[in-house]
């Protein structure tokens, strides 16, 4: 009679892990696209008013933060998943 299949932690565990990676390979793809937006918004406005804009600025920060994060998590850096899935969300608060 066969043994029953079992399964192995390590396998699962990297499993997931593969899941988590892509889904932060294409939500990376996306703020990477916001990033630059704001970029280029806060050149424009930069050029056009003489003056940068400090929500852009908070906001251009915000998303190389969160970039940062996946960066770290996709290198193997930290077992910390990024926003949506972190203790912290992101922003400097903790989760309720």
């Amino acid at each position: 009679m066969p043994e029953p299949l079992t399964r192995n932690p390590a396998l699962t565990s990297l499993g997931r892990r593969l899941v988590f990676m892509v889904f932060f390979v294409v939500i990376l793809g996306a703020v990477r696209f916001l990033f630059w937006a704001v970029v280029v918004f806060q050149f424009l406005s930069h050029a056009f008013t003489g003056d940068i804009n400090p929500n852009a600025a908070r906001a251009g920060a915000s998303l190389a933060d969160y970039i940062y994060r996946i960066m770290l998590f996709l290198s193997y850096a930290t077992e910390e998943m990024p926003f949506p899935f972190a203790e912290k969300n992101g922003f400097g608060a903790e989760r309720q």
